[in-house]
């Protein structure tokens, strides 16, 4: 039986560490919150049905009638949930490991340490990056956004004659010197 209890106490405390309580002080905070919720609502009840008509006295009675139904299902729904939690909730696998837990100490070498701590200013630089390319992507399409249709127009048919120029050159059918009074040309129109 001793051993029983400090199992229990045990996974208690455990409990606290790793979740911040244990079942039992949240099936009391739910049950506590439950009983405030449905007073609350058997006050209000009342209030209507005595508002509707209904004598002071056959209100009182049959809200207290469902308030100790529903007080009732509520401690038995409790109860169950008081042995659901501990096994399939708040059970802590074997392999977590709390920093109080003596295996932890001594887990990483320095070594691995300066390590990890590249790695993760490699990913905040990276990061940095992406949030940068991101605001550029941006400002350039709000400038994009703010051109007149006409520039817009122009400049799509200027890529257009460029690339034309491009596929030339690759089938030799332009040469290098006419090609630059091409380009002289094609500059000029965007000015």
């Amino acid at each position: 039986m001793n051993t029983e209890q400090d199992e229990s106490s045990f996974n208690q405390q455990y409990q606290k560490q790793f979740f911040g309580f244990t079942t039992l002080e949240m099936i009391t905070g739910v049950s506590n919150a439950g009983k405030f919720y449905a007073e609350e609502m058997r006050k209000k009840m009342k209030d209507e049905l005595i508002n509707k008509g209904m004598s002071a006295d056959d209100a009182v009675n049959f809200c207290q009638d469902i308030s100790q139904e529903w007080i009732s299902n509520f401690s038995r729904n409790a109860t169950a949930l008081m042995e659901y939690l501990p096994t399939n909730v708040f059970h802590i696998p074997t392999d977590i490991l709390l920093p109080e837990d003596e295996v932890q100490i001594d887990q990483y070498t320095e070594e691995d340490e300066k390590q990890l701590d590249q790695q993760i200013q490699l990913a905040c630089q990276e990061i940095k990056m992406l949030q940068n390319v991101k605001a550029m992507t941006l400002k350039e399409s709000q400038f994009i956004s703010q051109l007149p249709l006409a520039t817009m127009e122009k400049c799509a048919s200027c890529i257009r004659e460029f690339e034309e120029l491009r596929k030339q050159i690759n089938n030799g059918i332009i040469e290098v010197t006419s090609l630059q009074k091409e380009l002289d040309g094609q500059q000029s129109k965007l000015n």
